[in-house]
């Protein structure tokens, strides 16, 4: 008869090539079940869009009936964890909060916030928007609507919108003006957002940030306890130049560089299928090389998802995603859970300065 140690031994050679660590070890087998020959093994990785969801899947099975001459009941599911980072009342059932940032404007950064929370979203994970472009608010409108917000025990309460939660200042305002206001006011609103509304459990709360690197994002990284920041570029050198600026104060504020998007990269040609790279290619994955930032991958422009932004999407159901999307947002999931497991494995200082 099969012993729980002969799976175990098994299970502790299969690794996780990102953390370099057996799923042992880090804590993703959850329980082993044996009767007789058939063996039920409950197996919790760290995100629902985990990209190496099917190596596991093949490696545990092919390991433990090829090995034992078992059959096995593989049990998938997802904890997402939550690095050692303490988090304000209103933010302390959020695990990760991630900044989307470009330094420039025109480069698609909410394009790229909203299309990743879909995506996440679709595959299971609890995700929220804080749209932290106060001047120039655009994720209500690419949604459809802001939604209604109301304020209950003196925190704020985020509108459901296509089942992403969502706070904007769109939400405040009945007018469609421009928005004048001085920079210590574009901080106290974002302070507000981070510190005075109550998201509830989410997995991921995405920040979409505004261009530059002034107030907005200088108080996102010191208020709101990011986990990390994507930054968001086209390919060419005028938009590139200034992405690295934003990711230069990103890292100088020790908050990890998850990786650059390479957004609005090329174009597959409706009629052969042909790919055709609009500015070149190779200058954003070249420099993310040369300066040791991983390099997230390419996205094409999309005339499907542009019409669905402008008319506003009323379900998540509408946006049929492109398979270069639910990639980016595997890859964004997988680089943050490997930060959180390693300042966990390592502590923060470590991980800082491994990671930063």
């Amino acid at each position: 008869m099969v012993d729980k140690k002969d799976v175990l031994s098994i299970l502790s050679k299969i690794k996780d090539p990102e953390l370099g660590k057996d799923i042992v070890t880090l804590g993703f087998v959850k329980s082993i079940t044996i009767n007789g020959d058939n063996v039920v093994i409950d197996l919790a990785l760290t995100t629902p869009a985990c990209p190496l969801r099917e190596n596991f899947i093949n490696d545990i099975k092919s390991g433990v009936e090829g090995n034992l001459g078992v059959k096995l009941d593989l049990r998938m599911s997802a904890d997402v964890p939550k690095g050692a980072i303490v988090r304000k009342e209103g933010l302390s059932g959020v695990k990760n909060i991630v900044a989307i940032a470009s330094g420039k404007g025109g480069v698609g950064k909410s394009t790229v916030t909203l299309l990743t929370a879909f995506a996440l979203t679709k595959l299971g994970a609890t995700v929220g928007i804080l749209d932290g472009d106060i001047y120039n608010a655009s994720i209500p409108q690419m949604l459809g609507r802001a939604g209604s917000v109301e304020v209950k025990d003196g925190l704020i309460q985020p509108a459901l919108v296509a089942g992403i939660r969502l706070i904007s200042i769109s939400q405040f305002s009945t007018s469609d003006g421009a928005v004048v206001w001085r920079g210590p006011l574009v901080a106290k609103a974002i302070r507000d957002f981070v510190g005075s509304v109550n998201w509830g459990n989410l997995d991921y709360l995405f920040i979409d940030l505004p261009p530059g690197t002034g107030d907005a994002p200088l108080t996102a990284a010191q208020d709101a306890s990011l986990t990390g920041v994507v930054i968001v570029s086209t390919p060419q050198w005028a938009a590139l130049s200034v992405a690295l600026k934003a990711a230069d104060m990103f890292r100088r504020l020790k908050v990890n560089i998850i990786g650059i998007v390479e957004d609005m990269s090329y174009i597959v040609c409706p009629h052969c299928g042909t790919r055709i790279d609009l500015y070149g290619e190779g200058l954003v994955e070249g420099k993310a090389k040369e300066l040791g930032i991983d390099y997230l991958g390419a996205l094409p422009m999309y005339p499907d998802i542009r019409k669905l932004e402008d008319l506003g999407f009323t379900n998540a159901e509408e946006l049929n995603l492109a398979e270069p999307f639910i990639n980016l947002a595997k890859r964004i999931a997988a680089r943050i859970s490997v930060i959180d497991i390693s300042e966990k494995i390592e502590g923060p200082d470590e991980k800082a300065a491994a990671t930063g």
